[in-house]
């Protein structure tokens, strides 16, 4: 079950189906912004009818895998709730959970306990090993229930490597969840960084401070538009506020797939899950901004180190974080090919 169009999953279902057969149900949700509350609203309700009508097909399945998370959460829910009776497994795809605070974080809290902790939901796929740490302690998930996997994405180079924003020289930071652009904006005013260009697209962050005139931000470029930025980047950027929570792997890829140096503060699951500091990309620490603007500065001085830590990047992506590989490998877990 998926939120998104159909046929934009084909290379991940290639990769289940290299081990399992597979059918796509898909309800698309991913419109309209999500700084619009009505279509917020709308969004909401779709994660809890596409599950209802699959609620009558449960019994004919022997695996029902959520990309969408809430599908699957949801499909469990109804099943918990109305006390059916098991039949197949249920798959967690691309897991990720982060407590809220007031009323609503508390029922939301008990909702993920009450329907994560039955025995409908069999695996749960995550991208950390930490993460599953976390999940043990605030949802009492046990850790033999999880998949640990990186993330994939398709490998669309080739048709977008033509596409650009004629920017000059700069580097990117993309994102909209547990981003820290407000530390990455600090390490941009430190003065061996005056002449270098940072730019984010964000359509969810509000600056603090007013923005030095070495930083551009944009609220308003959102999915396609966004990989002429990737092509023209040097180098991209993904800090991470709460290293503890899984996010930011569809950027970090994205800036792999086009081969780009990658830079990710530690503590992150990208730091654990995908950048080898000094191999494929860096690695920074958040605790000291000079330092952190001196290594970027530094990697941006050097062509050479640019372009050796740019051909891993690209390498390493096409190795082991295509959306095929990631199916793959999540197939091999649901017939018994490999064990958790």
């Amino acid at each position: 079950m998926s939120d998104c169009a159909d046929g934009s999953l084909k290379t991940f279902i290639d990769g289940i189906e290299s081990s399992c057969p597979c059918y796509v149900k898909s309800r698309n949700s991913r419109w309209g912004g999500h700084n619009n509350i009505i279509f917020n609203i709308l969004r909401y309700i779709g994660y809890f009818v596409l599950p209802f009508r699959c609620l009558f097909m449960y019994k004919d399945y022997d695996f029902i895998l959520g990309w969408q998370q809430f599908h699957a959460i949801i499909q469990a829910f109804y099943l918990h709730l109305l006390h059916l009776k098991k039949s197949g497994k249920i798959v967690v795809v691309n897991f990720t959970y982060k407590r809220k605070s007031g009323v609503v974080g508390t029922l939301y809290h008990r909702f993920m306990r009450y329907t994560c902790n039955s025995h409908y939901i069999d695996y749960f796929h995550v991208p950390s090993n930490k993460y599953v740490e976390r999940m043990e302690k605030e949802l009492g998930i046990p850790k033999e229930k999880f998949i640990i996997t990186g993330f994939g994405i398709d490998d669309i180079f080739q048709s977008k490597k033509n596409e650009h924003v004629n920017n000059g020289s700069f580097c990117l930071s993309i994102g909209r969840s547990n981003r820290d652009f407000d530390w990455l904006v600090d390490v941009w005013r430190q003065d061996c960084l005056k002449e270098k260009k940072l730019i984010i697209l964000s359509d969810v962050w509000h600056p603090k401070d007013m923005l030095p005139p070495n930083v551009e931000f944009h609220n308003n470029v959102v999915g396609a538009p966004q990989y002429a930025y990737f092509n023209d980047a040097q180098i991209c950027i993904t800090p991470i506020a709460d290293g503890g929570i899984c996010s930011g792997d569809t950027v970090l890829l994205t800036g792999m797939m086009f081969g780009k140096p990658i830079v990710v503060t530690h503590p992150s699951t990208l730091a654990e899950m995908y950048v080898r500091d000094g191999e494929n990309g860096l690695v920074i620490e958040k605790k000291d901004v000079q330092k952190a603007a001196q290594r970027i500065v530094e990697l941006l001085d050097n062509p050479h180190e640019c372009l050796r830590l740019s051909e891993n990047a690209r390498k390493d992506f096409l190795e082991n974080y295509s959306r095929q590989n990631m199916g793959c490998k999540i197939g091999k877990v649901l017939n018994g090919t490999v064990l958790i």
